[in-house]
């Protein structure tokens, strides 16, 4: 029997349902979610895999532009994920206006260079106030010829989800499965603790700290039917510290309960969660402290050549 697989790069400006969309399309927890920019911010492999093709996902941080470390290192990501993809998933939030921003524009002109396929994902289409708008902005970007296709999709109410893979197959190589048929992602239980507690503190607290603080997990033990966690938020001000913590460390609790609960359905065990908080100054600006705290940048190669 013939089959397909290929890798498939899930791109675009922050906050515009990257994550959501994989999450959705698999049925499966893979990736957090909030309504913050940024939440992403590695690149995430994620499978899914039917009697002839196999889909393997690349979701990737939000692409902005910017001279900082941390931000740097999650346009690296990105980057990463469209030089492994044999297709190319550009989303973009459904507006009125059938236009790309300076930003979206030079993504194109690098998937152009790079001779990627790709097609353009147009999310939230529930936003549309009538189909005819819906139908007039996809008649005006499928005069752009950088898409082999445009995909307009709603998560919210499930439009196009069906027909989704359907057309994604059409642009797969035909290939042997990469991975096993039961396979869903490649980020181990610990990832997943960080990322959940991460989600947490971006659905709970406001101000800078979500985008400066990361997750260290020290501990993470299987006795019978029960897992032992222990995890540190690192922030990158003192003041931060006790943001965090609360009145009567009532916020801290609060994002220790809430992710408990998340792992406990996403790892079918009970949790027993400690989470402590440590002080590194300026951690995220230090790219030897960023990778103690698990962010390795990918070839510096690849945003030299972005900015060309």
């Amino acid at each position: 029997m013939i089959t397909k697989a290929g890798y498939i790069a899930i791109i675009g400006r922050p906050n515009v349902g990257k994550s959501t969309l994989l999450n959705t399309i698999l049925n499966e927890t893979v990736s957090i979610t909030s309504p913050k920019e940024q939440t992403t911010r590695d690149k995430i492999l994620a499978v899914f895999t039917n009697e002839t093709s196999q889909f393997i996902f690349l979701d990737s941080p939000g692409i902005h532009l910017s001279t900082k470390e941390f931000n740097k290192f999650m346009l690296s990501e990105a980057l990463d994920a469209i030089k492994e993809a044999d297709l190319v998933l550009l989303l973009k939030e459904y507006s009125k206006e059938a236009t790309f921003d300076s930003i979206e524009n030079q993504i194109i002109e690098y998937l152009d260079k790079k001779s990627k396929k790709s097609i353009l994902v147009i999310t939230k289409t529930d936003k549309a106030t009538s189909f005819n708008d819906l139908k007039n902005l996809l008649s005006i970007f499928q005069k752009i010829k950088s898409f082999q296709q445009i995909i307009p999709i709603s998560t919210t109410t499930r439009f196009n989800k069906n027909l989704f893979y359907k057309e994604l197959e059409k642009y797969l190589p035909e290939h042997p499965f990469y991975f096993p048929e039961d396979f869903l992602t490649d980020k181990n239980e610990r990832f997943m603790v960080k990322e959940v507690i991460r989600e947490q503190i971006f659905l709970l607290i406001h101000q800078e700290i979500p985008h400066e603080s990361g997750v260290i997990v020290e501990k993470f033990t299987t006795i019978k039917e029960k897992i032992f966690i222990n995890a540190i938020i690192v922030v990158s001000k003192e003041s931060q510290k006790g943001i965090l913590i609360g009145r009567g460390g009532q916020t801290l609790k609060k994002i220790g309960m809430q992710a408990r609960l998340k792992l406990e359905s996403i790892l079918k065990k009970r949790v027993e969660l400690n989470i402590l908080i440590r002080f590194e100054l300026n951690w995220n600006k230090n790219i030897d402290k960023m990778r103690q705290i698990g962010y390795n940048q990918s070839d510096s190669g690849l945003l030299e050549d972005f900015f060309k």
